[in-house]
């Protein structure tokens, strides 16, 4: 059995590897000629610089190509921290599920056009780490960071909180009311018109829609309908969860937060790799192991593929 696992940890060591030097190619071709324009960074830094006179932020201290190039190694640091922290142990098999979690063309799209899909992937890894460690509520607090995208882990506080881990819910809940009250406060009454006028408009853009509920529903109740099952469903499995620790009810909310939310980009599944290292250290099944393995074969392959057999 043990030589079985070290096969199996070598083989994902060289897909892992070989995907990764695939996304290194497509890096160095496609994106670094084009790193300044292709780069979403520009538009968190062009909206800090147009809130300059409100809110201070470390990286307008310095020029554009030197916070691009800090605000990079700030994803990969998160990304490193997130698979340090919540990916299965052993030497060999950790460096496997480093590689293929790089080697995932969504994770490394994620990190070519600057996405904070990391950030969100390690604030869910530090709040795990910090709730096993009997630390509820600095966990909530970390679980608060999910802020940064929310619609990656929505659904994870509601989880923990069907699950029965009160106090990292309620930390979280409270950090996340003084984050919205102090927006709230920022963006005025006029800011939060143009801000739902620009979410209405992101979540029906056809990029996000395709894999995101509504891309085979279409706008309509029936996604109303959908997302209401969606949360039900979410919560109850949780809920039948709650005995077996943290790890289950963060992994089903990051599944549920994808599913529910109506704007996803194909580099967002890249949470759905930190959900199945949690399963794993939960004690996935050999059935649910091939469900991974499949699913991530798809994930590969999601410009190919598209939505619907991810879903």
């Amino acid at each position: 059995m043990r030589e079985r696992g070290r096969l199996w940890a070598v083989g994902g060591l060289w897909a892992g590897v070989l995907l990764t030097a695939f996304n290194l190619y497509a890096a160095v071709t496609t994106y670094f000629p084009q790193y300044r324009v292709r780069n979403d960074f520009r538009l968190i830094y062009g909206a800090a610089l147009d809130g300059w006179r409100y809110v201070a932020t470390p990286f307008l201290a310095m020029p554009f190509d030197m916070a691009l190039v800090l605000w990079t190694l700030l994803l990969f640091g998160a990304a490193f921290l997130a698979w340090r922290l919540v990916a299965p142990s052993g030497s060999l098999g950790r460096a496997a599920h480093l590689a293929l979690f790089l080697g995932l063309f969504p994770t490394a799209f994620g990190l070519m056009v600057g996405q904070p899909v990391a950030l969100v992937a390690a604030a869910v890894a530090i709040a795990w780490w910090l709730a096993e460690h009997r630390r509820p509520v600095l966990a909530g607090l970390a679980l608060s960071l999910i802020a940064v995208k929310p619609q990656l882990a929505l659904l994870v506080p509601l989880c923990l909180l069907a699950a029965g881990h009160y106090r990292v819910f309620a930390a979280c809940a409270a950090a996340t009311a003084v984050m919205v009250v102090v927006a709230l406060v920022l963006l005025g009454g006029d800011g939060l018109q143009r801000y739902r006028e620009v979410l209405s408009l992101a979540s029906g853009w056809e990029p996000t829609r395709r894999y995101a509920i509504d891309g085979p529903l279409g706008l309509g109740p029936q996604v109303y309908a959908a997302q209401a099952v969606v949360v039900v469903v979410t919560l109850v499995a949780a809920w039948r969860h709650g005995h077996t620790g943290v790890a289950r009810p963060i992994a089903i909310g990051i599944v549920g937060s994808l599913l529910f939310t109506p704007y996803v980009g194909f580099q967002d599944f890249a949470m759905l790799v930190v959900a199945g290292w949690l399963v794993i250290r939960s004690g996935a099944t050999p059935v649910q192991a091939g469900i991974m393995v499949a699913g991530y074969a798809l994930l590969e392959l999601a410009l190919v593929v598209l939505a619907v057999p991810i879903r």
